[in-house]
């Protein structure tokens, strides 16, 4: 821009003076003449935008203005010029610079205008990849054969000695000097030792294993158990995962059913029932805006009927509004319509202590503590005061499913102390509440949230696992073990449920196939209380079902990398289907799809103890030299599976 062109103007040049607080040394700075009207040289360039950019203004013939002059394509505008200039190199274009294998390599630069030097770096090649390049790490020497990684292919190093030539072996080989042999464990295939068979040998290779314990005589924690001795290293990347957090971020209070305080409240008229209560012969009826007390935690409430349903009456406590009309109907229909019919059809009919033909379902604000989302108590049937449900109301459609799969739990419950009135009862706290989750897991409603976390931080925490404390006369007071709890117990039911067929879902509430799962259900609520309570109903051994088990968990993680006759097999499987009316996803599928699986410690972390009837979920790698594998302890077996890294 040239001065001399714009029109004459004075300026003024201000000096403060710090002094005194007014002006001084007012001067006039001459300038040059300019004419009026120019603002740039004709034909004058200038880039808009980061260096690379087409977009461009030129300025008019009368250097009067700036115009939109972009540069073509296979040119950008130089930002030094302001002028078009042909591209020498497409933006994020690399190329090698060297000999085959060597790390020198170029990038273009942003102006697009030239190449700077970007080296992969030491112990790298750069390699072509279909006309751009990538930085690989040096593996071996141009022309060298060697086993992969995991010992699973033979590579063949090409010239560059980053990108070999790969021939896989056949699943049932591993590579060893350089070639593919026969190999003692074949890849994706399930493999288990036990005490009599060890010490092992391990040939080269990458394992997942569970370390199973099928002792139930106990939850202490003893010297770990198995050795493995020689070429055993952790694979790469293979880290222990700790928690994140409670999903949802809000945190998890342990007893939704009840505190143990609660339970010694009642120990004198639960463990066992003395007697069973006698039905009334002429039975209260009820009518919608009705008013009853309940005595709930011991303290007298009113309640107002506000619906009745084929299988529930639906009260409301008059001290706190619990449900809103707008979640009313559909609670009603929820829970009356799909999940009282799911839960008799599968576990059974409940009892009917007061004669009326239906459960009581009272929405009240005062549960036993704020993690409590429903709450029943057998005593209510025992003392012949009814099937009662308490629970926590619901304000909006939207909270209705997630309830709706926590009554369900309770609701099995209610059947569940029902069918064994008089019965011995005394521990098997997990077991119990296993299968109230089982029944939540099989309701065709939404998972809830605490539901989600106890699978969750089971399968982060698998070392709070042990067999005896399925059977606990009480719950635990420490959150993480009653929480783990409640997930094994129900991980363990729904295991021993889709072991004996479970059921095939074909419709709404009752509409299920019995498939065996049935026949179990059923044998486990009327059975003998302990261990015997859950045996399956083929026949396996503790030992031999327990095992299969912890194979199924470990299955969980492993994905695509058992092979086809190990996936096949129905003892290493948890049955997998959805709801056909809600769409929802049943069992253990309606948790596991959030990506958790037992996650497996690297070797060196695996720690120092395991619990009696505990699990500890491992991998290691297997080098050239092989390992032998040993177990010190008569109840301890390891299942292996060689994997594909």
């Amino acid at each position: 821009m040239k001065y001399s062109r714009l029109a004459v103007i004075g300026l003024m040049v201000v000096v403060w003076s710090c002094s005194g607080g007014g002006y001084s040394d007012i001067t006039v700075a001459d300038v040059p003449d300019v004419t009026a009207g120019s603002l740039c040289d004709p034909g004058e360039g200038r880039c808009l935008g980061d260096p690379g950019t087409l977009a461009r203004e030129a300025c008019d013939p009368a250097g009067s203005a700036w115009i939109s002059q972009a540069c073509t394509d296979g040119e950008v505008c130089s930002q030094d010029s302001g002028q078009c200039a042909t591209a020498v190199c497409a933006e994020g274009e690399s190329r090698c610079d060297g000999e085959p294998g060597s790390p020198d390599r170029s990038v273009c630069a942003p102006h697009r205008l030239g190449f700077f030097k970007l080296s992969c770096g030491e112990g790298k090649a750069c390699v072509d990849d279909g006309g751009d390049t990538i930085c690989l790490d040096r593996l071996c020497e141009p022309g060298q054969v060697l086993c992969g990684e995991s010992f699973t292919a033979v590579l063949t190093c090409d010239d560059t000695g980053a990108n070999p030539v790969v021939a896989p072996c056949a699943p049932d080989q591993t590579c060893q000097d350089a070639e593919c042999v026969p190999a003692t464990v074949h890849l994706g295939d399930v493999v288990t030792v036990d005490f009599a068979q060890q010490p092992v040998a391990l040939a080269p290779g990458r394992y997942a294993m569970v370390v199973v314990d099928a002792d139930p005589g106990g939850d202490d924690a003893l010297p770990y158990p198995v050795s493995i001795t020689g070429d055993v290293s952790d694979p790469p990347g293979v880290v222990a995962s700790a928690l994140s957090g409670v999903p949802g971020g809000s945190p998890f209070v342990p007893y939704q059913c009840g505190t143990r305080a609660m339970a010694e409240r009642y120990q004198d008229v639960l463990w066992p029932a003395p007697w069973a209560p006698s039905v009334p012969t002429d039975p209260v009826t009820w009518e919608v805006g009705d008013e009853k007390e309940f005595f709930f935690n011991f303290q007298p409430r009113m309640a107002r009927l506000e619906a009745i349903g084929e299988h529930a009456y639906f009260w409301e406590d008059v001290g706190g509004d619990g449900l809103s009309d707008a979640a009313l109907p559909g609670f009603v229909d929820t829970v009356d319509n799909h999940v009282i019919p799911r839960d008799i059809a599968i576990f059974g009919e409940p009892t009917d202590v007061d004669g009326n033909g239906r459960i009581h379902i009272f929405v009240t604000h005062l549960l036993p503590s704020q993690g409590t989302a429903a709450y029943i108590t057998a005593f209510d049937i025992y003392a012949g005061f009814g099937e009662i449900v308490y629970t926590m109301g619901a304000k909006d459609a939207w909270d209705v499913p997630a309830l709706a799969g926590t009554l369900a739990h309770e609701l099995q419950h209610l059947i569940y102390f029902g069918r064994r009135m008089g019965m011995e009862i005394d521990g098997d706290r997990y077991i119990v509440e296993g299968m109230a989750e089982l029944a939540a897991a099989w309701s065709g409603q939404v998972a809830p949230a605490r539901q989600i976390y106890e699978f969750e931080l089971l399968s982060h925490k698998p070392g709070l696992i042990s067999l005896s404390r399925l059977f606990q006369d009480d719950y635990s007071e420490d959150m993480d073990t009653n929480v783990s709890g409640y997930a094994f117990g129900w991980l363990t039911i729904e295991y021993l449920f889709d072991q004996a067929g479970a059921v095939n879902v074909v419709g709404p509430g009752s509409q299920v196939e019995e498939l065996g799962g049935i026949a179990y259900v059923d044998a486990v609520t009327t059975g003998p209380a302990g261990l015997d309570h859950i045996n399956p109903l083929d026949g396996r051994t503790l030992t031999q079902w327990y095992g299969d088990y912890a194979t199924a968990l470990l299955a969980l993680g492993l994905k695509g990398k058992l092979s086809e006759k190990a996936a096949a097999d129905p003892r290493y499987r948890f049955v997998s289907a959805d709801d056909p009316t809600t769409g929802v996803l049943l069992g253990l599928s309606a948790v596991s799809p959030m990506g958790s699986a037992f996650k497996r410690r690297p070797w060196s972390n695996r720690g120092q103890t395991l619990r009696r009837g505990g699990m500890s979920f491992v991998e290691a790698d297997i080098g050239a030299q092989e390992a032998n594998l040993a177990i010190d302890r008569a109840t301890t077996s390891v299942v292996l599976v060689r994997i594909a890294p």
